[in-house]
């Protein structure tokens, strides 16, 4: 028994090196990832801390599908006691539905080492995104803003 229990606790430093670059690698796309979203937001305002989620949420995917590992039962009993997280906080623009499944999708593939599509594939959307944004592709023509009304006491001269 002890001798299963060293041998599953045991990593080789090919299998390590993996590991810590598909981390690494989710990381620095996801951070590239938000700071795309932060250029080109079209709205009054961003929250940070949908920055944070982008930057956080690749390698916490990563993490997942490394503890998967193609187990067929683990990764079923994985995705039951995920189904039960959900967000409480309603999203404002579709756009961010589409930067937080870009961020699944890059965490997905970097853990399970296919690197080279999840490069390929955030540079051909990065590009599709700032196209977009040039080409000021679903913007209305006209121009919102913002009225700001404030009531002030006056004092009249007897």
């Amino acid at each position: 028994m002890w001798q299963f229990i060293n041998e599953s606790l045991t990593i080789s430093g090919r299998d390590l090196s993996d590991v810590v670059f598909s981390l690494a690698l989710a990381f620095v796309i996801a951070v590239i990832i938000s700071q795309l979203y932060k250029h080109t937001h079209r709205g009054m305002n961003f929250e940070l801390t949908f920055m944070s989620t982008l930057v956080l949420l690749a390698p916490i995917v990563a993490v997942v599908m490394l503890f998967i590992r193609g187990d067929l039962v683990l990764s079923l009993g994985l995705i039951g006691s995920l189904s039960i997280i959900r967000f409480r906080t309603p999203i404002k623009d579709t756009r961010d539905m589409v930067f937080l499944f870009w961020v699944i999708a890059v965490g997905l593939g970097c853990g399970t080492y296919n690197w080279v599509i999840v490069i390929y594939s955030t540079i051909f959307i990065a590009i599709i995104m700032y196209v977009l944004y040039f080409m000021k592709y679903g913007r209305s023509r006209n121009t919102d803003f913002v009225l700001v009304v404030s009531h002030l006491k006056t004092m009249a001269m007897m």
